[in-house]
């Protein structure tokens, strides 16, 4: 298995190592230049914004807190719901699956169907982290235009599919003026396009580009709508850009006094400064990378600086893109010389758009929150996106699979964010990029890992095996299978996110043995009227963390599975009341089964556990074994979600035996355990000294 960790510890984030074949399924790449199908998805995935939960599994639905404030009633109610939802009757560990549903926490959201397997909604200090995204390049543009323009917009933008880009770099200060920047087809206007600009109220459209960009069916689209229609083209695209900047010295633009230049060879540059020309009304110049400048934009830019409209000039990109010879010229332009031009580059075009959003907060009146976060691979969910970027005064950062440098610069300025945006789908912006950026700016340790399988094989393996058991209704389904293992069911920052945290690291630091005791006290008055029997768990809280020292396995981990298998200490396998060996104590219900819940009790009485230190010591040795125990294992089933769903084993074998507990909502009992403590401690998921590592199905 190949781990991808992405916790943020510095400006540069460290190369990591992701197999080929897990990143050709995350992500979608097109060369330069490349036409775009009208209906085919391109920059943006099939995933929409994370808004509405989906809904809970049954066994979901029948969780309730079991805590002192249940009666005895609720607490039976709710054992006999998570009976029937697992199918197994009983005590002792079959009664553990009961606790599931008496201790869970009441309503999880099941996660966000269809999208990233790290949807935020706890985020400390973090609002959310909203995404932009439609089926194709048009509806994400859309969705950018009608965050930027709630009340509408009298005048639109109107840009080109494919390579029709390159036209629309210089945009944006336009846009500064006007309105949204949305696409057309070759020839026509897309239906959603169509249906914002009536939403919209949009009377006027700037096409930029001629006819080989946006074909004038699609200006007779826009006129059959009754909106005017105004083309501004070139030959080329220098020659578009200048007729930009001539309608907007017409029209008195361009208020700031500066321009900005890039190569319009290749758009990442002038995408990440656009934003800050859309802000400042500042003209972008494009350079030929062979020739800079033609002899229109030097007219153009001498007559500018004579007659004071540009002062001033910022370079992005380094001179491979913009040569010094460019540099020079401008800054004879100038009065103040070189002290009037400003480069800013990096060593690739992702490090100079950290460079670019870096010098927008210093120094143009732009603020980290609201920063967005978008592909470098394609320049559509950007252009659009710029637009709501330069509204917000908020910076535009490029980013890929492994190429993260600007999520490192946005983690180190995370103090001042509490939202922030993604533009494009799971495509455009991958699952594990996206947890890169949930951790740079929660400052979680979160790493991923390649499975080595699809989800789909994944669910024949499990329904193949016959390892979970719905009680309900017998095994359970390929589809219930597929509810369960899928990981973007999980939220971020949600009690089930637990399940991932890394459980063989010992002894956090973090909680005390009067904490846990104190969370076992709250806890246990339930399980004990329900049980009618004392809790052998009340004042072990020391003997959890010196299991974990010793063991080193997870303090809370270890108590969350003693309260979920032992009825919180309360069951006759953890009373030590089974007529096999009374006395001896079980609280992990090792060696017991569904036939022979005895087995457990004849276990523990080999073992010598006939104190409640010694059967948490020895059940958390037993966990923390080798080969044929958990945690530590050949497969590595060092989460809650490894121990239940073993892909390691199923990529490696082509089986998934070795797994624990027959329900399929084992691992949410434990996490929801685990999130209850913390929680009613005030622990934030990033304050818990946990490491997270989240599954990724090719």
């Amino acid at each position: 298995m190949k781990r991808i960790p992405v916790s943020i510890s510095s400006a540069r984030i460290p190369r990591t190592v992701l197999s080929c074949a897990l990143a050709s399924s995350l992500a979608l790449a097109l060369p330069a230049g490349a036409a775009v199908a009208d209906e085919a998805p391109d920059s943006t995935a099939t995933q929409a914004a994370p808004d509405a939960p989906a809904g809970a599994s049954d066994a979901d639905e029948a969780a309730a807190s079991a805590t002192s404030t249940l009666s005895d009633a609720q607490i039976k109610d709710a054992v006999s719901s998570a009976e029937q939802a697992t199918g197994v009757p009983g005590e002792d560990i079959q009664s553990s699956e009961a606790v599931d549903a008496a201790q869970a926490a009441a309503d999880e959201p099941a996660g966000r169907e269809g999208g990233s397997s790290l949807a935020p909604q706890e985020l400390k200090g973090l609002s959310g982290l909203s995404t932009f995204a439609g089926d194709t390049m048009y509806e994400t543009a859309v969705a950018e235009a009608r965050a930027a323009y709630p009340n509408g917009s009298n005048t639109a933008i109107i840009a080109g599919p494919g390579d029709a880009w390159v036209d629309a770099l210089a945009a944006a200060a336009l846009a500064g003026s006007h309105g949204p920047i949305l696409f057309a087809r070759e020839n026509s206007i897309h239906p959603a396009t169509m249906q914002a600009l009536k939403d919209l109220g949009v009377r006027e459209a700037i096409i930029v580009g001629g006819t080989a960009a946006v074909g004038e069916g699609a200006a007779d689209d826009l006129r059959g709508a009754g909106i005017g229609v105004t083309r501004l083209a070139g030959q080329n695209a220098l020659g578009t850009q200048l007729d930009i900047f001539k309608y907007g010295l017409k029209h008195k633009l361009w208020t700031s006094g500066e321009a900005y230049v890039a190569t319009s060879a290749w758009y990442g540059d002038a995408l990440s400064i656009s934003p800050v020309s859309y802000a400042k009304r500042a003209p972008i110049f494009l350079v030929n990378g062979l020739n800079g400048f033609n002899a229109e934009q030097r007219a153009a830019l001498e007559a500018a600086f004579a007659d004071g409209t540009l002062r001033r000039s910022v370079i992005v990109g380094g001179t491979a893109a913009v040569g010094e010879d460019i540099a020079d010229y401008l800054a004879g332009l100038s009065p103040e010389g070189r002290a009037s031009v400003e480069r800013l580059a990096g060593a690739t075009q992702y490090e100079t758009s950290a460079e670019i959003a870096g010098w927008s907060v210093r120094s143009r009146g732009f603020a980290w929150n609201n920063v967005a976060f978008t592909t470098g691979r394609m320049p559509y969910d950007a252009l659009a996106g710029s637009v709501l970027q330069g509204k917000f005064l908020a910076p535009l950062l490029l980013v890929d699979e492994r190429k993260t440098y600007g999520v490192g610069v946005a983690g180190m300025n995370r103090a001042g964010i509490t939202s922030a945006r993604v533009f494009g789908g799971t495509a455009a912006v991958t699952p594990s990029t996206r947890g890169a950026i949930f951790a740079a700016l929660s400052g979680t340790n979160l790493s991923f890992e390649d499975t080595g399988l699809t989800l789909d094989r994944m669910v024949d393996l499990e329904d193949a095996n016959d390892n979970s058991i719905d009680g309900k209704n017998g095994y359970y389904s390929p589809d219930q299978l597929r509810h369960f293992i899928d990981p973007s069911r999980f939220t971020y920052g949600s009690a089930l996110f637990y399940q991932f945290a890394v459980l063989n690291k010992g002894y956090s630091g973090v909680l005390t043995a009067d904490q846990l005791n104190e969370f076992i006290d709250q806890i246990a008055p339930g399980y004990e009227r329900n049980w009618k029997a004392h809790s052998k768990l009340r004042g072990t809280g020391q003997a959890f963390i010196d299991a974990a020292h010793e063991s080193g396995v997870n303090e809370l981990y270890l108590l969350a599975h003693a309260i979920l298998e032992s009825a919180c200490g309360c069951s006759p396998l953890s009373q030590g009341t089974r007529d096999v060996a009374p006395g001896y104590l079980n609280f992990f219900g090792i060696g017991a089964y569904d036939s022979n819940p005895d087995n457990g009790a004849s276990y523990a009485k080999s073992q010598g556990w006939d104190t409640p230190e010694k059967a948490i010591k020895g059940g958390a040795r037993w966990i923390a074994q080798g080969r044929s125990r958990f945690i530590n294992n050949e497969w590595n089933q060092n989460t809650l979600y490894k121990m239940k769903w073993n892909y390691e084993q199923g990529a490696r074998q082509g089986t998934v035996w070795k797994q624990y507990a027959t329900a399929a909502h084992w691992p949410d009992g434990i996490s929801n355990l685990m999130a209850q403590c913390y929680q009613h401690h005030g622990i934030t998921l990033e304050r818990t000294g946990l490491e997270f590592l989240v599954p990724q199905y090719r």
